[in-house]
């Protein structure tokens, strides 16, 4: 029977009390991406249950770097492997409480490559097309994360240091108010972040434009533009959008048509043209759109506008702009209407 790697083990491991054969048997498991994951959210209870185990990761691979380096000038290049294998065997508790326990995750996951990872830095959510999914964060806040998105927070000081998400994709959030009014920022890669203090909102950032609903409480907006920074504060009911080309634009719209937008029922237009439109429901859907006339792609829509399915929201947008639109699977063709 394969020998299984549990908890108490990775714990042991941390430690630094596992045999050299252990060892081998973690580094062969944690191969698998499913099992890094696993080896991270064992790694952040073992530091709350420990914390005279610091994790000083930046220290631990300098120090392991430096060793490799020190080794291969006496020794030559052609023993880097066997100076690797040393250095292991050579790690000891007192090691692990000095560098910390990162040190032993390094050497596990590479050490370069652990470094950069995003993974030991960021917790990561994510759906895939066609995918919605409800998360609960640390702090308490609620989060239903829509089709194709990815939501990152901060797998170390999430909810004491700092409650800053980081979001591609679409996301409505229930925020928790902190007790010491601690701030909730959204960040986007679009040029705007959203801070609030305890709110209920739904924040699109995506390649073809953003867009922020506000239904209950209070948000402020950070722009920036350049070297140009301004703030916006929303209220309840406003939608604000900021386009592909960064033109910003602020409404209001009602709680029932609010309630659409999170269930991806309702479509926001304003003066958006036929190809931003399909590229918003490529990213959205997972459809692959061919225009038989390149002309249409120019055709523009303004609006709120509210469909159930695809098809229906393709049906309106042919009788509004009097084009045609054929939908096999995931391939849409659009062309001028047949006479």
């Amino acid at each position: 029977m394969k020998p299984k790697v549990t908890k108490e083990l990775i714990f042991s491991y941390f430690m630094g009390n596992v045999s050299a054969m252990q060892r081998q048997m973690i580094a062969q498991w944690v191969r698998e991406k499913a099992n890094e994951e696993q080896l991270y959210v064992w790694l952040e209870e073992f530091e709350a249950l420990h914390p005279e185990y610091e994790a000083d990761l930046e220290n631990a691979v300098r120090k392991y770097y430096t060793f490799l380096a020190d080794l291969t000038e006496t020794t030559g290049s052609d023993t880097r492997e066997t100076a690797k294998e040393n250095f292991q065997r050579k790690v000891n508790r007192n090691f692990w409480l000095k560098w910390g326990v990162a040190a032993g995750v390094a050497l596990l996951l590479g050490a370069t490559a652990f470094f950069n990872s995003d993974t030991w830095q960021f917790k990561t959510y994510s759906t895939q097309i066609g995918e919605r999914k409800d998360f609960l964060l640390p702090d308490g806040s609620a989060v239903t994360l829509s089709t194709n998105s990815v939501l990152k927070i901060p797998r170390r000081g999430f909810g004491q240091e700092s409650r800053d998400v980081y979001l591609t994709g679409e996301a409505f959030f229930d925020v928790t108010h902190a007790p010491d009014n601690q701030r909730f920022v959204v960040k986007t890669a679009k040029q705007f972040e959203v801070e609030v203090l305890g709110t209920e909102f739904n924040v699109v950032a995506r390649e073809t434009g953003s867009r922020v609903i506000l239904r209950k409480g209070k948000v402020q907006l950070h722009l920036q533009s350049g070297t140009d920074n301004r703030q916006m504060a929303l209220k309840p009911g406003d939608v604000f959008t900021l386009d592909s080309k960064n033109n910003t634009s602020l409404k209001t719209t009602t709680l029932s048509e609010i309630r659409e937008a999170w269930q991806g029922h309702l479509y926001l237009f304003d003066k958006t043209s036929l190809a931003e439109i399909m590229n918003q429901l490529r990213q959205d859907q997972g459809i692959r759109v061919t225009f038989a006339d390149p002309e249409l792609r120019d055709h523009t829509l303004s609006g709120k506008f509210t469909a159930e399915s695809l098809d229906e929201l393709f049906e309106l947008i042919q009788g509004l702009l009097d084009i045609q639109i054929i939908r096999q699977g995931n391939s849409v063709t659009i062309s001028r209407p047949f006479r």
